[in-house]
């Protein structure tokens, strides 16, 4: 029993029904948007209890290492400088 794609409808409401999008697009939502990875990932092994398929799994990986990687960066970009946070037009830090 392999993993739907039907899963997808919860994400959109019903003026914007995931069925009534063209197929280009729904190539664009099942492959390039992290949250529908992980959403159907989790729906695969909880609701159907099958596993994803590798690709799922891959892409999954992919957006966990780049999101990481940019988070990383980012971070040790900003680690040498302060900042101030203000809380009630008191600066702190």
């Amino acid at each position: 029993m392999e993993c739907g794609h039907h899963s997808v409808d919860v994400l959109f409401s019903d003026i914007l029904s995931y069925r009534y999008l063209p197929d280009w697009l729904k190539l664009l939502v099942n492959y390039f948007n992290p949250l529908y990875v992980y959403i159907k990932q989790f729906r695969c092994i909880a609701h159907q209890g099958v596993m994803p398929d590798l690709t799922t799994i891959g892409l999954g990986f992919l957006y966990a290492f780049f999101f990481f990687w940019t988070g990383s960066a980012v971070f040790q970009e900003e680690s040498g400088q302060v900042h101030s946070v203000y809380l009630g037009g008191v600066a702190v830090g």
